[in-house]
């Protein structure tokens, strides 16, 4: 009799879900999510897999992560397992998830572009590199130098006091020398910047010099942990000894490594 009613309560508590304390992992992103849940494995410097507490499994490289911490709680282990992908947890798409991937340290970008005159005068293409040094995850200080190729159907593109149409066809090189300042926006994939440059222009030959300046708001897609690719829409000034001046809007794409 006594051996049927311990049968009968082990039966009764194998119904009772397990209600234990135990310990909840939080696993922190670079990309600013957060999983909690219970480590399942962790290979140190590749891979971590964590299970959430509705049962679903995800895997991550330790790339990805910034920390992990652990939180005492009580589980309920009664919930059956379920694996998900982790692009599951959300609707954007699997080309933009992840950080920006930019670290302290040593960054360069290959420039083209076109910039164009309301006028229709004074128009150009150019090509610029800039190299310099990434001081946190916003600020990049660097220095450039380019080379710009403008023509004008109808005016010189510099003559003290005038612009006078001596030329059908004028076209002359401009290189550019600059400080850049730039701020990269929200640890993601796909991130908003802003580029401001100065510095100093020679017209070829040394004809004329003066001031040079450009500012533009931009979007950047990382390709890799590297590079990425840039583009850039804004506004670009440059002005030569008295009077004479270029303003144009500009289009620049960078190859960033």
């Amino acid at each position: 009799m006594k051996t049927l009613k311990l049968i009968f309560v082990f039966a009764l508590l194998m119904h009772i879900p397990a209600i234990a304390q135990s310990y909840q992992e939080n696993v922190y992103l670079k990309n600013g999510s957060i999983i909690k849940g219970v480590v399942l494995e962790q290979v140190p410097n590749k891979s971590i897999k964590v299970q959430t507490s509705d049962g679903s499994i995800y895997v991550y490289k330790m790339s990805e992560v910034e920390k992990i911490t652990k939180d005492l709680q009580e589980t309920n282990e009664s919930k059956p397992n379920k694996v998900k992908s982790k692009d599951s947890r959300s609707s954007v798409p699997a080309f933009l998830k992840g950080d920006n991937g930019l670290k302290k340290g040593y960054r360069k970008f290959i420039d083209a572009g076109v910039s164009l005159n309301s006028d229709n005068h004074h128009d150009a293409v150019f090509v610029e590199t800039t190299h310099g040094f990434q001081l946190n995850k916003v600020l990049f200080v660097g220095v450039g130098i380019g080379f710009h190729y403008y023509w004008d159907d109808s005016y010189y593109i510099y003559e003290p006091h005038s612009y006078s149409p001596i030329d059908d066809k004028y076209k002359v090189y401009i290189v550019p020398l600059f400080a850049d300042v730039r701020f990269d926006f929200m640890n993601n994939r796909l991130s908003p910047f802003v580029d401001i440059r100065g510095g100093y222009s020679i017209i070829e030959n040394g004809e004329a010099e003066g001031a040079f300046f450009s500012v533009g708001p931009g979007v950047r897609y990382k390709l890799n942990d590297r590079k990425a690719l840039n583009l850039c829409l804004g506004y670009m000034f440059r002005s030569f000894d008295d009077e004479g001046r270029i303003s144009n809007v500009f289009a620049r794409i960078s190859f960033e490594f």
